[in-house]
């Protein structure tokens, strides 16, 4: 079991306040997550009501500036109500500088089923360079069927990437996709590079390492922040439900249940017995 892309919104950009578009129909029950890239730290938006903040790492290098300094990177969930798609969501963002952001969604594989997220890392590359390199801060237990997103901050609009890949000791991870590569000129600049890898086979036991690879790089950019996220579909019931809606509701059980039965009469003399003794039958080898 494993959750699987559905759709997403076509992302925007903004300063103070972001308006982010819904996929165009949402499901009820499905996972939204919406992702936020800004500067500056410590301007970080608004956690949007109904929401979830899963993450909000920062991180970067150089001093504030177009195509340098620090970014946020926040990363929310939902459970969809299947009212979302056509309308936007709005993100606040006080005395924000640049801004871009995007809604996902993901269906699970089962009706009856939710999800369970372990946000890993809210770790950063503060090393410019063209070799985008960051390592989880712990290890997520990444198991077969996972599904594992790479959210990047990026304070740049100067390129695009690509080549995004991911390793974790004892994970056999599926062909990467890559959910958006887009940047925004608001303000400063920033980017968001999102990748997606399913687990084809795992029972991790360390820290993940992500990398990927920018088209170019100058004295302080490419830098920013990144979020591992593992999203594990359970069915409702499991031990480790947590996250991500409620239950069905489930019937009222009855304080106490009888049985109905009979129980047949027995006629001793149907048995060769009668009251106070047996009845014996010599065999006939006694003779």
């Amino acid at each position: 079991m494993s959750y699987a892309f559905v759709s997403a919104g076509t992302g925007a950009g903004g300063t103070t306040s972001l308006s982010l578009p819904f996929p165009a129909t949402t499901v009820s029950g499905n996972l939204l997550i919406a992702v936020v890239c800004n500067k500056y730290p410590a301007n970080a938006p608004t956690t949007p009501s109904g929401w979830t903040l899963q993450k909000q790492p920062f991180g970067g290098a150089g001093a504030s500036g177009a195509d340098t300094g620090s970014v946020f990177l926040s990363v929310y969930t939902k459970v969809a109500d299947g009212t979302e798609g056509g309308t936007n969501l709005s993100v606040t963002i006080t005395a924000g500088n640049a801004a871009i952001g995007n809604i996902f969604q993901y269906s699970p594989s089962a009706a009856q089923s939710t999800f369970q997220i372990v946000a890993a890392s809210g770790t950063y590359d503060a090393s410019a360079g063209a070799s985008w390199s960051v390592t989880g801060n712990a290890d997520i237990g990444i198991l077969t069927g996972d599904l594992v997103l790479v959210f990047s901050g990026i304070n740049t609009d100067a390129y695009s990437y690509s080549l995004e890949a991911i390793t974790s000791t004892g994970v056999t991870f599926g062909t990467m996709t890559e959910r958006a590569d887009a940047v925004t000129t608001s303000g400063d600049d920033v980017a968001l590079v999102v990748a997606e890898f399913p687990v084809q086979e795992a029972r991790s036991s360390a820290a993940p390492v992500y990398t990927m690879t920018a088209s170019g790089t100058a004295a302080s950019n490419p830098a920013g922040a990144t979020v591992i996220l593992r999203i594990r579909e359970l069915l409702y019931g499991a031990t480790n439900f947590f996250g991500g809606g409620s239950p069905p509701a489930r019937q009222a059980q009855p304080s106490s249940v009888e049985f109905a039965y009979a129980v047949p009469q027995i006629k001793l003399k149907d048995y060769g017995l009668r009251k106070g003794r047996a009845k014996t039958h010599e065999s006939p080898y006694n003779k």
